[in-house]
């Protein structure tokens, strides 16, 4: 009897230590921030700005602070534009602003809370590259012991960096099937590529890279054409590091919290304002 006394005179002190703790505990003051996103071309004729606010770490977490009444200016040096409002950030179309290649692009956000971000971009200069597509079957064997066997064709791709300077690229590729009995075609699926799809020439300029592998869907059948189309895109550096971060970032949740893991090249805010151009092969398969 007297050791369940005193088991529950100690459950209470510590309910109570616990309780006390929990109360002491000061929360870090959440600093407002406007996270912005966005990637600039010259081959779209749309460009659009998302603009958004960084989420609490502590404390209520699931509301998100309102930012207010937003307005945003873009200029290219030369010339600056009031950029549309959209659902959740803005637009500005190739009529009111061009994208040129080798210009530097400002982008200031401002709200009437008192919230201001800006960034700059660099658009790159689209560079010769050859693009080269290898293609192999591969027969794989089951391990049934059936001596049945599946085959898989698979995609290797190339390019030859362009000499003299740093260069960042992303890979991406789809592959286009045709049949002229179904209404639904053509099909379009995005390939999974082996390799990063984000690069750098570092330690190899001017030179034949392998940049990826993708395997294809197989077989095609009664299908009229089969394609894939690969895209090399050439990037500015903060686009290069900005998806690179990503690959390091494991959370399913925003990248862009109250302390962001990812990078951001956004002054005063978080997020990123970066830009490309596109090089792109068209390979047929049959």
């Amino acid at each position: 009897m007297r050791g369940t006394i005193i088991f529950g005179v100690l459950t209470v002190i510590l309910a109570a230590s616990c309780e006390r703790d929990v109360n002491n505990v000061k929360l870090p003051d959440f600093e407002q921030k406007l996270v912005i996103n966005s990637f600039i071309s010259p081959r779209d004729t749309l460009s659009f700005i998302s603009v958004k606010s960084n989420e609490k770490l502590y404390g209520f977490i699931n509301t998100r602070e309102s930012i207010g009444n937003v307005s945003a200016v873009l200029s290219d040096g030369t010339r600056e534009i009031s950029l549309d409002t959209i659902r959740e950030g803005f637009v500005f179309r190739r009529r009111d602003m061009p994208v040129t290649e080798g210009k530097t692009y400002h982008l200031t956000v401002t709200t009437d809370k008192g919230l201001y971000a800006e960034a700059k971009c660099t658009v790159p200069l689209k560079r010769e590259i050859q693009i080269e597509v290898d293609t192999v079957t591969v027969f794989h064997d089951y391990d049934d012991g059936s001596g049945m066997s599946w085959s898989e064709l698979k995609a290797s791709v190339f390019i030859t960096d362009y000499a003299g300077e740093e260069n960042y690229y992303r890979f991406a590729c789809k592959e286009i099937l045709y049949n002229s009995n179904y209404s639904y075609y053509p099909y379009h699926f995005d390939l999974y590529p082996e390799e990063p799809v984000v690069f750098t020439d570092k330690g190899n300029d001017g030179e034949r890279l392998f940049i990826n592998t993708v395997i294809l869907n197989q077989p095609y059948g009664d299908d009229d054409s089969a394609h894939i189309v690969i895209y090399v895109l050439l990037t500015d550096k903060d686009y290069y590091i900005y998806h690179h971060s990503l690959d390091n970032y494991s959370s399913s949740g925003d990248p862009f919290t109250e302390i962001s893991p990812a990078y951001s090249n956004i002054e005063g805010g978080l997020g990123i304002f970066a830009s490309y151009v596109v090089d792109s092969l068209v390979f047929r398969l049959k």
